[in-house]
């Protein structure tokens, strides 16, 4: 899991850097619930989910992901994984981090799914340290 999600930061930071609108992404479940939040938060555009006609398989699938810019500067000023696949954090719900006077969100994978920090504390749940963005 978290192997996959540093793959999407490094490419969400490639991305960035060489002023890339559109990127595709192998289809992954979890990836699609972390692209939701972060599209419901601001820092993506959209996304979709692509179909191979030639083939059936599931595992063809690819998710394009379309990045948000604003006056041609990207969103997304920071974006830094916290759990590594050496050393996975975990958070108690009182210790959740506040990203940037809440300006930015810190995703955590928790009992009840993957949620955004401000979603967590809310629910009072603690969990794995994800990522943080802003």
């Amino acid at each position: 899991m978290i192997l996959n999600i540093s793959l999407l930061i490094n490419n969400l930071k490639n991305a960035i850097i060489i002023n890339k609108r559109v990127i595709y992404f192998n289809y992954i479940k979890y990836i699609i619930y972390i692209l939701y939040i972060l599209k419901k938060e601001g820092y993506i555009y959209k996304f979709h989910i692509l179909k191979n006609k030639m083939n059936k398989n599931i595992n063809d699938r690819k998710i394009k992901i379309y990045l948000k810019y604003y006056n041609d500067v990207s969103v997304i000023n920071k974006i830094k994984l916290i759990s590594k696949p050496s050393k996975i954090v975990y958070v108690k719900y009182k210790n959740i981090p506040i990203i940037r006077n809440n300006y930015g969100i810190c995703l955590l994978s928790t009992s009840k799914g993957i949620m955004s920090n401000i979603k967590a504390k809310y629910y009072k749940l603690g969990g794995k340290c994800l990522f943080y963005i802003y």
